[in-house]
């Protein structure tokens, strides 16, 4: 199976599927900041997030989260790493933050392809999720907002010398993308972290 995106980052690989490719680790997500360690991930456990210690990770060792418009996020640290599923509910529940994530020391940030703020039209009540946030943007009547940017300043707060890098793609208005807006299914794009 072949990779629609694929980018080399800091100790490994980021690559996003159309299908779930074989032998990969993920969660049952359900839109929350809970991360897990790696050695207790398998499909029916909870969670939004998958970190690991750099001891851990073998060669054939393929971590997944999957998305259909949600910000997949690929954190490196120096002790070790995780891939966390980003949708607004997590980022408002500063996933980032999470005491597993801090325990990494992160030093790298990687956005992998999601909805763009010019695609992500929300309602004036959604305001209340983020009240003093600057990431809104109104335009005619509709009101948007840019998750991506809410993330990386959440992220500049938490970890101020860390990298942090965004791939730009829109799920929504980029095809073969799957995009749970635009198509209404249920669809998924598998994103992928490994050591080759």
């Amino acid at each position: 199976m072949k990779a629609i995106y694929h980018i080399e980052v800091p100790k490994g690989h980021f690559r996003t599927y159309l299908e779930k490719p074989k032998n990969t680790l993920y969660l049952k997500q359900i839109h929350s900041s809970l991360v897990h360690p790696l050695q207790l991930v398998k499909p029916d456990l909870e969670g939004d997030g998958i970190y690991w210690n750099w001891n851990e990770v073998q060669n054939q060792t393929q971590i997944a989260t999957y998305t259909a418009d949600c910000l997949p996020i690929l954190v490196i640290g120096k002790s070790g790493g995780a891939l966390l599923h980003g949708g607004w509910r997590g980022i408002q529940q500063n996933i980032i933050g999470n005491e597993n994530i801090q325990k990494i020391v992160p030093f790298f940030f990687f956005i992998g392809p999601s909805i763009q703020w010019g695609s992500f039209a929300v309602t004036e009540e959604f305001y209340q999720h983020f009240p003093r946030s600057p990431h809104f943007k109104q335009v005619g009547k509709l009101h948007y907002f840019n998750l991506q940017a809410q993330l990386q300043e959440q992220i500049s707060t938490l970890y101020p010398l860390a990298q942090i890098q965004d791939c730009g793609i829109c799920t929504f208005k980029t095809l073969p993308y799957n995009s749970y807006r635009r198509q209404k299914k249920h669809y998924r794009n598998w994103n992928v972290f490994s050591l080759n």
